[in-house]
């Protein structure tokens, strides 16, 4: 699950998208929705063994792949993912 608040409102025509990494390979995570500033986000699938989470800019609808994106997105690594086990 992805929380944000107090994000400023995107562009119009544009949507946050978020991004899991791992293993040198970016993958699609799920959409915010433009109309509300803070909100939780059901991420789409697992994070599985994802290093690292982003969050992008997009076109409306987002993109469906890592592949159509302009070079330097999406990002590789905006936020370490950390896991923890307590004993």
């Amino acid at each position: 699950m992805f929380i944000a608040s107090h994000m400023p409102a995107p562009l119009e025509g544009k949507v946050y998208q978020l991004w899991l990494a791992d293993d040198g390979h970016t993958r699609r995570a799920g959409l915010t929705n433009a109309s509300r500033l803070d909100q939780s986000v059901l991420m789409d699938g697992s994070p599985g063994h994802a290093t690292g989470v982003g969050i992008r800019l997009e076109p409306a609808g987002g993109l469906t792949s890592a592949d159509q994106c302009a070079p330097g997105c999406p990002p590789e690594r905006a936020a370490r993912i950390c896991c923890c086990t307590r004993h």
